[in-house]
């Protein structure tokens, strides 16, 4: 898969040169052409994994869409106030639309560079951006289009030894931003090749400047609890008689009051 058009060599070794398909995934139809448009029909489970983390009203932006796979199932199984596809290679657009159609899905697709359409979609709340090869260097973009606190499912290569690296150069092209991020979720999605990974880092995007999530170093304030708002507890004061006088004011037994 090569450039930002993600198209691969195809070389038909028997049979008819027959490259268009339909793949089925999740109930969901897609009409592919592995020649003309990027598809992975092994990144199913991945696509329901960030589908479900999908909530309602969110507008999801998938920058690099491809035939529509992710964009498609967030639209038809989570509850999005809206959901936009872009891509750059018009073969790949054609099927897209083809499968916005047949699985009558919600979604609006953008034909053109990913970046440049995202800035005049923002701000938006998840952008996902599954070009793992070179999809870092649109990082800062990405971060700077999400509303705070909102999502980035970022795709990387990464030498299998070296996760942490790729975790901090992340970071990085996030700082670039004026923003910064926190990991939410690493997963290893597969292996790319001997010695190298697919890597997904789920990141939430914040300002520079707020905490990023609920261990922020501030030491909460505590709500004062009832009684200390009523102040302290008033105790019955009663006039203590000398035990000597108690006793001395006894009546004798027998004797009768006058």
């Amino acid at each position: 898969v090569k450039g930002e058009l993600r198209v691969r060599k195809v070389r038909v070794v028997a049979g008819e040169r027959k490259t268009r398909t339909e793949h089925v995934e999740f109930g969901l139809r897609y009409l592919v052409d592995i020649e003309r448009a990027y598809f992975s029909p092994r990144l199913g489970s991945e696509r329901w994994r960030v589908a479900q983390q999908v909530r309602p009203g969110e507008v999801v932006v998938d920058m690099f869409a491809g035939v529509g796979p992710y964009a498609i199932l967030i639209a038809r199984t989570r509850q999005p106030k809206a959901v936009h596809a872009i891509d750059a290679n018009p073969d790949a657009v054609e099927l897209l639309r083809e499968n916005v159609r047949r699985n009558r899905a919600n979604v609006v697709v953008h034909e053109g560079h990913g970046p440049s359409l995202l800035r005049g979609l923002a701000p938006v709340d998840r952008v996902i951006m599954d070009l793992p090869q070179s999809g870092a260097a649109f990082l800062p973009t990405a971060a700077a289009s999400v509303r705070d606190r909102g999502i980035v499912n970022f795709y990387t290569i990464a030498e299998r030894g070296l996760i942490e690296d790729a975790k901090q150069e992340a970071l990085e092209h996030v700082r670039q931003s004026g923003k910064k991020a926190e990991i939410l979720g690493t997963r290893i999605v597969r292996g790319y090749s001997p010695g190298r990974v697919h890597l997904a880092l789920d990141l939430r995007i914040t300002a520079a400047g707020r905490p990023s999530g609920p261990a922020s170093g501030r030491t909460a304030r505590r709500t004062p609890s009832r009684r200390a708002r009523r102040g302290p507890r008033k105790r019955s004061v009663r006039t203590a008689r000398p035990r000597a006088a108690r006793a001395g004011m006894k009546r004798p037994r027998g004797t009768r009051r006058g």
